[in-house]
Formats: structure tokens, sequence, C-alpha cells
């Protein structure tokens, strides 16, 4: 939800984190408190990186429980089971 905070990141070296997200399996997009600047791309399994891009398509994420990973320099996401991180 767009500026709602119960669901900011915040950054770990040169990532942005958001842990314990719950997907419902409908689309999703990060963004950075407005749709002016938004990322999508292709989701297809936890643990795998996902390139994004601005006003990329919605995220099919897999019903489930993820900690979110985004590295806006690398245009990278990942949505990683509780407890993983991209370097697992």
């Amino acid at each position: 939800t767009v500026g709602d905070a119960n669901y900011q990141f915040s950054k770990e070296g040169d990532w942005y984190v958001f842990k314990g997200f719950t997907a419902d399996g409908q689309g999703v997009k990060l963004n950075a408190g407005s749709w002016d600047v938004n990322r999508g791309g292709e989701f297809v399994a936890a643990n795998e990186a996902i390139a994004i891009s601005q006003d990329g398509p919605d995220m099919m994420v897999a019903a489930g429980t993820y900690d979110v990973y985004m590295n806006a320099a690398t245009d990278t996401a990942y949505f990683m089971e509780p407890g993983q991180t991209p370097a697992n």
C-alpha cells in the first residue's frame, strides 16, 4: 500500500529490506512512497533474483511470508524465505 507506515523498507548495506511481508498471490510492486517511483518484474520462485524496472509488471508472488530485499542500484529484488538473505 503506497505510503502505509506498516510497509516501510529499512536500509541494510546495499539492500532495502522489508521483513515479514505476507503475499496473498496477488500482484505486487515495490514503490518509494508514490507510484511515481515503482519497480516491477517477473517473480519465478522464492529466493531467486528478480530483474526489476520502473513501471515493470506486477510481480505475481506466490502466497506466503517473505523477507523482501531490493537493491536499487542494480535493479534487483528477492522475495526470500524468512531468515534467508540473497547471500545464502
